[in-house]
């Protein structure tokens, strides 16, 4: 057994590096021949030497090398300190099985040396929405070639009506739409101007767990889109290019997005709704759902012709606005700004950024908010906080970025890639500023689809986390919470979180 070993974190492995080579001086492409700790039978910070191989550390950028402490124990003596945890842990999940198994087989990837374990499973828990959306993929590839052959002939209505009673278990679009898309079967989700809030954001949730390739929808070939692309759904309607329907103008507030009042001769809310839905349907089929989110920020109505102009020089204006902000379109994301708001979450007083979700950026703004928010026990807020001054704000959140869209690249066995499903999104970035309106850290916020998965994410990032001094917020139905990081996640007040 040794304890307190010098080693390195990079890229979700870890390494003990030869005699006389320190961390300070490796530059990027460097090549090093070390001592790989491999997360078999044992779990990070304390590894088995029947684990550790030879391997050489290839290093791309030498940002995301983290110092690190370990242990080394033998298998015999890990196994013995690890039975008395399944001992005091286990009993009373519903997967725990006490058949007296010497192996501790299936243990070494779930439950730490500390006794800290994410995949407990109660009798009564209520599935996370991340795994809900897992078994909506499983359910859609069970009705593939049904689905094919609803796209062949162009039947779209009996192809909505699968992926619906699919869908039971997670929150479904309008509409989904059957296409082909670069020689591939693809299912997009029609947004219906939710592109912006809480349900777009929940669609581009669902669809990465879809284009995850070990995902069983995405090995069978099969894409998946959380907005409808331009020329998908073959627009049939009343309104041409020709049809001048409404005036557009910049909005004040945000130079990239217009504003669009649409013409509707009676104006009754029935009326509204179908001159929308008719414009929204046009603009959708001729420039793609992205385009139209992105760049219109609200429509009006007006029984008033004066100033009309047609359909077609609309889309026009929004595709020529759309080219220019040059970035991924779904969801949006808008700017949001906040200066010492003293009902704000922790550490996000004064804040300026971006967020694909306003309802969720509200929280972190307005704590009376979180109390109205109903995540229905299936999902949760978070932001990751990181103290850093105008000097290294930039390179710490390139890292964290990195690190925090890494989650499908961490090794087997720690995640299980035929069973994985991303247990959050990044919704958002702030830069916060104290008191003195300096810059005092970001925040970076995530939709949570999976808290339990999410934390064990946690866990295996504590070398970048605890490297920074971060700290971890929760918003969920129970309330606010924050985390300080570490191989056991200590809530801030109160006990261990286990």
């Amino acid at each position: 057994m040794e304890k307190n070993l010098d080693a390195v974190f990079y890229n979700f492995k870890y390494y003990i590096l030869p005699d006389g080579v320190e961390l300070s001086s490796i530059e990027n492409g460097a090549e090093i021949k070390a001592k790989r700790l491999k997360e078999e039978l044992c779990m990070a910070p304390n590894f088995i030497y029947e684990s550790m191989v030879d391997e050489t550390l290839t290093v791309e950028n030498a940002k995301l090398l983290c110092p690190v402490k370990v242990n080394l124990y033998s298998h015999e003596e890990y196994d013995e300190i690890l039975g008395k945890q399944v001992d005091r842990v286990c009993p009373g999940c519903v997967r725990y099985i006490d058949d007296d198994d010497p192996s501790l087989d299936g243990h070494h990837r779930e439950i730490s040396l500390e006794g800290v374990c994410y995949e407990r499973e109660e009798e009564d828990e209520i599935p996370p929405y991340a795994r809900r959306a897992f078994w909506f993929y499983e359910k859609l590839t069970d009705n593939l070639d049904e689905l094919a052959k609803c796209i062949d002939k162009g039947d779209n209505k009996k192809f909505d009506e699968i992926c619906q009673e699919c869908a039971d278990w997670i929150t479904a679009p309008e509409l989904f739409v059957g296409g082909v898309k670069d020689g591939k079967y693809c299912i997009y989700m029609k947004s219906q101007g939710w592109g912006s809030g809480f349900k777009g954001l929940l669609f581009h949730y669902t669809a990465k767990i879809g284009k995850y390739e070990h995902n069983p929808f995405a090995k069978a070939g099969w894409l998946i889109s959380p907005y409808i692309e331009a020329g998908v759904r073959k627009y049939r309607g009343k309104i041409k290019d020709s049809s001048k329907i409404a005036s557009i103008t910049p909005c004040e507030d945000n130079p990239d997005a217009f504003n669009i009042v649409l013409y509707c001769k009676r104006g009754s809310d029935k009326d509204c709704d179908s001159a929308f839905n008719a414009l929204y349907d046009y603009l959708t089929d001729k420039i793609g759902e992205a385009a139209v989110l992105n760049c219109v920020m609200s429509i009006a109505f007006t029984g008033e012709k004066s100033g009309l102009i047609s359909a077609g020089e609309i889309a026009e204006k929004i595709t020529d606005k759309y080219a220019k902000l040059n970035k991924e379109g779904f969801p949006p994301s808008r700017e949001m700004f906040w200066a010492e708001s003293d009902v704000a979450l922790p550490h996000r007083r004064s804040c300026s950024g971006i967020s694909m979700c306003g309802e969720l950026t509200a929280i972190s703004n307005n704590a009376e908010c979180a109390k109205d928010f109903h995540f229905n026990n299936i999902a949760s807020y978070a932001y990751i906080f990181v103290p850093a001054d105008e000097d290294s704000v930039t390179d710490i959140i390139e890292i964290l970025s990195e690190y925090l869209a890494g989650e499908d690249k961490v090794p087997e066995p720690l995640i299980v890639k035929e069973d994985f499903a991303y247990s959050f999104a990044l919704s958002g970035l702030f830069v916060c500023y104290g008191d003195d309106q300096k810059i005092n850290g970001a925040a970076l916020d995530c939709f949570v689809g999976d808290e339990k998965a999410f934390f064990r994410f946690m866990k295996i990032l504590a070398p970048v986390l605890t490297r920074f001094n971060a700290r971890i917020v929760v918003v969920n139905d129970g309330g606010v919470n924050e985390y300080k990081p570490g191989y056991v996640i200590e809530p801030v007040d109160g006990d261990t979180l286990n």
